[in-house]
């Protein structure tokens, strides 16, 4: 009875794998562990989320976030539009309101840190080299690379920005590089 069950539940995994196998999931399974992106983590984005580049200071005056990103910048934003997210006041009348939010946004910035930096001995464990500690989450890859997260919500989803933030792999493969 107990290989029927064995059986039985590893057919259900290998039909199940079947049909996960165009997401990357078979990969992990099976040993291949690439993983293709344009910055040095890759994430699980839910519809209509965008990863731009960081936002110049003043963060009042509504510009078109750039989603060119590349490997070797150290800072990039995970956020729930790829419209310009305004904080502390709006801009200029000239700059078209259907460019822009003020509400109703998640943003996560993402930063690199040095390999050195200290993460808190008060950091809740999450699991998988990631932990939180005030507010902050924080990845450590099996390579020692330390990356930061910094929730922004503005009437978002604090859940998904965690979700997002759990999703992260490390790339293998830059796509932002051109084969020679």
């Amino acid at each position: 009875m107990k290989n029927i069950f064995v059986s039985l539940v590893l057919g259900v995994l290998v039909l199940t794998g079947a049909g996960c196998a165009a997401s990357g999931v078979l990969s992990s399974l099976s040993g291949d562990s690439n993983v293709e992106g344009k910055w040095k983590l890759a994430f699980d984005l839910p519809e209509g989320w965008a990863m731009v580049k960081e936002y110049d200071e003043p963060r009042t005056d509504a510009v078109t976030p750039s989603q060119e990103i590349t490997h070797d910048i150290s800072t990039v934003i995970l956020q729930n539009t790829s419209k310009a997210i305004v904080e502390g006041g709006l801009p200029k009348d000239s700059v078209a309101p259907d460019t822009y939010v003020t509400s109703a946004y998640t943003m996560i910035r993402v930063d690199r840190l040095d390999p050195r930096r200290v993460i808190s001995k008060d950091a809740e464990d999450l699991g998988n080299g990631f932990s939180v500690a005030e507010g902050k989450y924080y990845f450590q890859s099996s390579t020692g690379e330390k990356y930061q997260f910094v929730v922004t919500n503005n009437g978002g989803s604090e859940e998904t920005a965690k979700a997002i933030i759990l999703s992260a792999k490390v790339v293998t493969v830059f796509t932002d590089v051109k084969a020679n």
